[in-house]
């Protein structure tokens, strides 16, 4: 879909351009071109920070145009994405997901960007699942499991989610998972 929006602006940029080049003499027409190829380029580079923004959002980033770039992309690359959905909907479906953990975070928590990172590995990983407490189904999973600490490490037992040792120090006990 998103593609389509550039290929539909670009066509109308060049659509708009040359009926200005075919209004205007010989001497402006390397003016209307050079604003042509401004525009192509200028869509082109916002192209990857819409995809970025997107894929910002998917990771449970708030987007707030008074922080930086720079807090953004160090959001952007400290936390994995979040799967409260997913495992809100396989709790509800009563899935057996005994034996594996839930890890609850805040994208803007700076012991979350500073602890996370550290286990990048399991980002991708089938034994955890990621949960942004400031996302609809995240929010939903932390008021119903009374979590009131982030980053804080859960193992699902029965179909319930149980702490693992004292809230404040869960987190380390992500690095006995291989």
């Amino acid at each position: 879909m998103l593609i389509l929006v550039v290929v539909l602006v670009i066509f109308t940029i060049l659509l708009f351009s040359s009926a200005i080049a075919s209004s205007v003499e010989n001497k402006d027409r390397e003016l209307v071109k050079l604003l042509t190829i401004t525009a192509i380029v200028s869509t082109f580079l916002s192209f990857p920070a819409t995809c970025l923004y997107v894929d910002g959002v998917a990771k449970g980033i708030k987007i707030d145009p008074r922080i930086s770039i720079t807090s953004f992309i160090q959001e952007y690359g400290s936390l994995p994405y979040d799967e409260s959905e997913k495992l809100y909907n396989s709790l509800q479906n009563s899935e057996n997901l005994d034996g594996k953990y839930v890890v609850f975070y805040r994208a803007d928590c700076d012991d979350c960007l500073n602890e996370l990172p550290k286990y990048h590995r399991l980002f991708n990983s089938d034994k955890v699942y990621f949960v942004c407490t400031t996302t609809e189904y995240g929010s939903r999973l932390k008021r119903t499991n009374s979590v009131h600490w982030v980053p804080s490490v859960y193992e699902i037992k029965d179909g319930r989610l149980t702490l693992i040792g004292d809230e404040k120090e869960s987190i380390s006990e992500l690095s006995n998972l291989n």
